[in-house]
């Protein structure tokens, strides 16, 4: 995490290969990318390092994604997110404290996949553009992005409608303006 940028670098991640689990680089040049931290969640983020500096469980520097690394020759100190023993979260732990917080919040499971999902979703239905989506869900082509979004919802083909009824209305009104006969009162 860059602090003084408030950005967050995502270099190599954690995959689960049958019984073991890898830390690895990102699986496509794409995928290795920044994203912009809201400030709340970088200010929190600062108070959580400087409690992890106090109590010795973070260090400078991140695992070398270049190298295939076995979860148990893993150092937390070097990860944002750890469970209580300073080890990263481990994939299928973070799916389950997202299956223990819907139910307990009354909400119908999902997935983290879908929770992605929703997120590109709601960015292209609030006018965000495509290529920008695309590249904050880290997809390898604009084309994977819009196959799998653009025609996926109410809201966007209605927006579409729209504004080429807005289209076709000003159009149609300025041919009328030009063939429309005047009345003179007498």
């Amino acid at each position: 995490i860059d602090f003084a940028s408030n950005e967050l670098k995502i270099e190599g991640n954690l995959i689960t290969t049958g019984k073991d689990i890898l830390y690895k680089s990102t699986k496509t040049e794409g995928s290795a990318s920044t994203v912009a931290l809201p400030e709340w969640l970088a200010d929190d983020l600062k108070k959580y390092r400087a409690a992890r500096i106090n109590n010795g469980t973070y260090a400078l520097g991140s695992p070398d994604a270049d190298v295939i690394t076995p979860y148990s020759n893993l150092d937390g100190r070097q990860f944002v997110c750890v469970d209580s023993n300073c080890k990263p979260l481990r994939p299928d732990s973070i799916l389950k404290r997202l299956k223990s917080f819907q139910r307990a919040n009354g909400l119908p499971e999902s997935t983290l996949h879908d929770l992605r999902h929703t997120y590109g979703t709601l960015l292209l239905e609030n006018g965000v553009d495509i290529a920008i989506i695309s590249k904050a869900l880290r997809h390898s082509s604009i084309k994977i992005t819009s196959d799998t979004y653009v025609d996926s919802t109410t809201k966007i083909k209605r927006r579409a409608t729209n504004a080429m009824e807005q289209i076709i209305s000003f159009s149609h009104n300025k041919e009328c303006a030009k063939s429309a006969p005047t009345f003179n009162e007498h």
